[in-house]
C-alpha cells in the first residue's frame, strides 16, 4: 500500500511541472490528500476485539459447586472399589479358612447327622412294649458266625455266617472301622449286636477293642435305613461314642438259698475262670477288680452260717480278698430276688459298692468277655444290659455221659443247649440305675401300677418274680434302652427239676393255681431236659431207655440234696 502513494506522487509532479498558483494549490491539496492516504496505509492494524469474562460472585459459586459434586462423585467411586476390594479379601479368606477347616466341617456335620440318626435310631424304644415278648429281640454275631434267639427248621442256635449275610456284616465292620482312629483294624473286632425294625431300618452295635489301651473298648453305633440295602452299598456310620474301663470295677451279686454243693463248684469256675489268672502254681488277680458278693437268702441262721464259712474258706484258699456274703432274711420264693438286691448294695464292702452290678445265679458259667461287654454296652441312664444265657442241656442226652469236663461242655452248639430267653436273673447296670428301681419298685405306687398292667396282660409269667417285674420296669422307662441279646460268653448248667403236684389241697382255686404251677414245671424241665431228638427217645423210645433215664435222673437229684 505505501509503493503505490509514492509512485501516484511522482507522477503528478512529472506531469504538471510548470503551471501557476493554481497548480500549486492543487498539489498541496493533493498532497495533503497523499499524506492522509500515506498515514492511513501506515495506521498498524486495530487488534482483534476481547470479550472480557464474567467474574461475578454467582459463576464462582457455579464453579465451586462443579467441583463439590465431582469431588463427591469421586469420593463415592473410592468407596465402592474399596468396598469390592474388602469384599473379594472376605472371600479369599473365607476360602483359606475352609480349606483349613474342612475337615472340622466334616466332623460337624457328621455329629449333625449322628445325633439325627440316633434321635431316629431311638424311635423303636419311643413305644413302651406291652410285655417282655413285645420286644423287638437282638441277635449276635461276630466275623465268623451269628447267634439268634428265635431258631429256624434246623433248631441251630448258631450259624455261620456265608454269602450275602457274611457281605453284609463285613460292609458293616469296614464303616465302622472308617469313624475310628487308624490304629485300629478289622482284628479288633470283638462281635456285635443287630435288630431289624421294618419302619426303620437295622440297627447294629459294634464293639472293637483299642489296640493301644487294653481297658478301653469302643463301642460303634450303626443305622442303616431300609432304602440304602442297595447290594455293595456300605451303611452309613451314625454314631461313635468310647468307653473306658470302670475305675471302681465290677461287683458281682449271686443270691443263694441252698444247694451248697452247687455253691461249691460255682466259686471253683468262678475264681478260676474269671477272677484269677493262674500261672504256674501262683494267681495273680486281674484288672479292672472285681468284686463277689453271695446274699444268703434264708431265715434259718445255721443254713447263713455255712454258706459264709464256705465262701470264706474257697475264697482264703485262693487268697482272694474281694469275696463277701450277705445275709438277707426273707423266705426264698420267687419275690425274694428284690430283697437280696438291696441287702447286696446296702452291704459296705460287698460287691454292690462297685459303679456296675452283675447280677447271676450260681448255675451260671461266665468269662471276662462278659464283663467286657457289659461294660461296652451300658451307660448311666441310658442303657441296661439283659444277657441270654446260653442253656445247656442234660450233658447225658449230649455227650452220653453225666461227667463231662466244664471246657468240653461250654460252647454254643445246636445239640447241647438253647438260649434260655425266659430267664432274667443275669443283669448288668449301674450301681445308681439300679438302687433307683429298686427303690421305685419297692413304693407302693409302682406295685400298684404293676397290679394293674399284670392283670390286663396276656403274658403267662406276668407277676412271677422280681427280676421280670424289674425288666418290665425299664421296658416302659422313657429314658433306657434295654439292650436284651444272647452272650456267647454266659452259660448256664443243667440242673434236674423236681415237679411235685400238691394233693392236699381243699380249696378248688388253690388246687387250680398248683395244677398250672405243676404243668409249667412239667414244661419248663422239657424244655431243659434235652434236644428233640432225645425227648423223641424219652417219649416214644423202648421202655428200657426210658427207665434208665429216670433212674440217671433220680441219681441226679438225689446228689443235689
Amino acid at each position: 500500500m505505501p509503493d503505490m502513494c509514492d509512485s501516484a506522487w511522482r507522477r503528478i509532479m512529472r506531469f504538471y511541472p510548470a503551471r501557476g498558483a493554481k497548480l500549486v494549490l492543487a498539489a498541496l491539496l493533493l498532497a495533503l490528500a497523499v499524506h492522509r492516504w500515506n498515514g492511513r496505509c501506515h495506521q498498524p492494524p486495530s487488534p482483534m476485539p476481547v470479550t472480557l469474562m464474567d467474574t461475578g460472585p454467582s459463576k464462582f459459586n457455579a464453579v465451586l459447586d462443579n467441583l463439590a459434586s465431582t469431588r463427591e462423585h469421586l469420593e463415592s467411586t473410592l468407596e465402592q472399589r474399596k468396598a469390592q476390594i474388602s469384599q473379594i479379601r472376605a472371600e479369599i479368606e473365607s476360602l483359606k479358612r475352609a480349606d483349613a477347616e474342612a475337615p472340622k466341617q466334616q466332623q460337624h456335620e457328621a455329629k449333625q447327622s449322628a445325633s439325627r440318626s440316633a434321635q431316629q435310631s431311638t424311635r423303636m424304644d419311643e413305644i413302651a412294649p406291652v410285655n417282655e415278648y413285645d420286644v423287638v429281640p437282638w441277635q449276635a454275631f461276630t466275623l465268623n458266625e451269628e447267634f439268634r434267639t428265635a431258631v429256624g427248621v434246623s433248631r441251630e442256635t448258631g450259624a455261620t455266617l456265608r454269602g450275602a449275610r457274611k457281605q453284609e456284616i463285613e460292609l458293616v465292620v469296614a464303616a465302622a472301622l472308617k469313624s475310628l482312629p487308624a490304629a485300629f483294624s478289622r482284628k479288633d473286632f470283638i462281635d456285635g449286636l443287630q435288630r431289624t425294625d421294618r419302619e426303620h431300618g437295622i440297627q447294629y452295635q459294634l464293639y472293637f477293642r483299642n489296640p493301644t489301651d487294653a481297658s478301653e473298648i469302643r463301642h460303634v453305633h450303626v443305622m442303616r435305613a431300609l432304602e440304602q440295602l442297595s447290594p455293595g452299598e456300605s451303611p452309613p456310620m451314625k454314631s461313635v461314642e468310647g468307653l473306658k474301663g470302670s475305675k471302681s470295677g465290677f461287683g458281682v451279686v449271686v443270691p443263694v438259698s441252698g444247694r451248697l454243693k452247687h455253691l461249691g463248684e460255682f466259686l471253683d469256675a468262678f475264681f478260676e475262670l474269671v477272677l484269677l489268672v493262674k500261672s504256674g502254681a501262683e494267681y495273680s488277680p486281674i484288672s479292672p477288680p472285681v468284686r463277689l458278693t453271695v446274699v444268703a437268702v434264708t431265715t434259718d441262721p445255721g443254713l447263713a452260717r455255712q454258706i459264709e464259712e464256705l465262701v470264706r474258706d474257697r475264697s482264703k484258699h485262693v487268697a482272694f480278698p474281694d469275696a463277701h456274703v450277705v445275709k438277707a432274711a426273707v423266705p426264698a420264693s420267687s419275690s425274694s430276688w428284690r430283697s437280696a438286691m438291696q441287702a447286696a448294695l446296702r452291704s459296705p464292702g460287698g460287691g454292690g459298692v462297685a459303679e456296675t452290678v452283675v447280677t447271676l445265679d450260681m448255675d451260671c458259667r461266665l468269662s471276662m468277655e462278659v464283663l467286657k461287654r457289659c461294660q461296652a454296652v451300658i451307660a448311666q441312664g441310658r442303657r441296661v444290659y439283659w444277657p441270654i444265657p446260653f442253656q445247656l442241656y442234660n450233658p447225658r442226652h449230649v455227650f452220653g455221659s453225666a461227667t463231662v469236663s466244664l471246657e468240653a461242655m461250654l460252647k454254643v452248639k445246636g445239640p447241647s443247649g438253647f438260649w434260655s430267653a425266659g430267664r432274667f436273673s443275669a443283669l448288668c447296670i449301674k450301681r445308681s440305675d439300679f438302687q433307683a428301681a429298686l427303690t421305685r419298685l419297692a413304693s407302693g405306687t409302682e406295685k400298684a401300677a404293676q397290679a394293674t398292667r399284670h392283670a390286663s396282660s396276656s403274658s403267662p409269667r406276668a407277676g412271677v418274680g422280681d427280676d421280670l417285674e424289674l425288666y418290665r420296669y425299664f421296658l416302659r422307662s422313657a429314658e433306657f434302652t434295654v439292650v436284651r441279646a444272647p452272650d456267647r460268653w454266659l452259660f448256664r448248667l443243667y440242673r434236674p427239676t423236681q415237679c411235685v403236684m400238691k394233693k392236699a389241697v381243699q380249696n378248688p382255686d388253690d388246687m387250680r393255681a398248683f395244677q398250672q404251677e405243676h404243668s409249667a414245671c412239667l414244661e419248663d424241665k422239657a424244655r431243659h431236659e434235652a434236644p428233640w431228638k432225645a425227648l423223641a427217645q424219652l417219649a416214644f423210645g423202648s421202655e428200657d431207655k426210658r427207665k434208665q433215664l429216670l433212674a440217671d435222673e433220680s441219681q441226679l437229684l438225689r446228689d443235689m440234696l
